[in-house]
């Protein structure tokens, strides 16, 4: 649901309209999503995160969205999918994000979304290099690389809008998606939100 609601709002983009020239950066290489974007835009650069043992899924590159090593304004689109919430320093990664976008670029995220509340859920910190959990119980999700799973740090709330804004994003706004066509409606879940920040 969530990788049909990114394609389907990047295909409505004016992005869409110049494939073979536009130029995507993703958090995403081996999955679903990693796999259509590639098919459908020659340009994709597909990332994991991978930071020890950088070279075992080799070509694939290593990115830390903390500290991106592309150069300023080299993508059109930046695609995050269920990233934002396991970054420990999520002001910086917006710092990164909007860098390495062009003028006019747009990222498009997903992630668990604190709809209800204006502040970011914070449920664990770095501390002097060493995780801090704020939380009796941590939260792990699934990877598609680790078994052990990786730790959430925060669930964001409203303010990550004014959080792009202060990271050099010119506007950023939440998309509430669905789709009777795609499938992306139903009793338990009537819809996805997607982030939005435009450079």
């Amino acid at each position: 649901m969530r990788q049909r609601a990114l394609l389907d709002l990047l295909e409505a983009t004016p992005f869409a309209r110049s494939k073979f020239t536009t130029r995507i950066l993703a958090g995403e290489a081996l999955s679903a999503l990693g796999l259509a974007m590639r098919s459908k835009y020659p340009r994709y650069l597909g990332t994991q995160y991978i930071p020890d043992d950088k070279e075992r899924l080799f070509p694939i590159p290593h990115a830390d969205f903390t500290a991106l090593s592309f150069l300023s304004n080299s993508f059109d689109v930046v695609i995050t999918l269920e990233v934002l919430e396991h970054i420990s320093d999520l002001g910086a990664a917006m710092c990164e994000m909007a860098r390495v976008l062009a003028s006019d670029g747009i990222m498009l995220a997903t992630f668990p979304f604190a709809f209800n509340s204006q502040h970011t859920l914070k449920k664990a910190v770095m501390d002097r290099g060493k995780i801090k959990h704020l939380v009796e119980t941590p939260e792990y999700h699934g990877d598609i690389v680790s078994t052990e799973g990786v730790l959430v740090f925060q669930i964001p709330g409203w303010e990550i809008v004014d959080l792009a804004k202060a990271s050099g994003f010119r506007d950023a706004y939440f998309v509430f998606y669905h789709t009777v066509i795609g499938g992306i409606i139903g009793y338990d879940v009537i819809g996805q939100f997607v982030f939005v920040a435009c450079k």
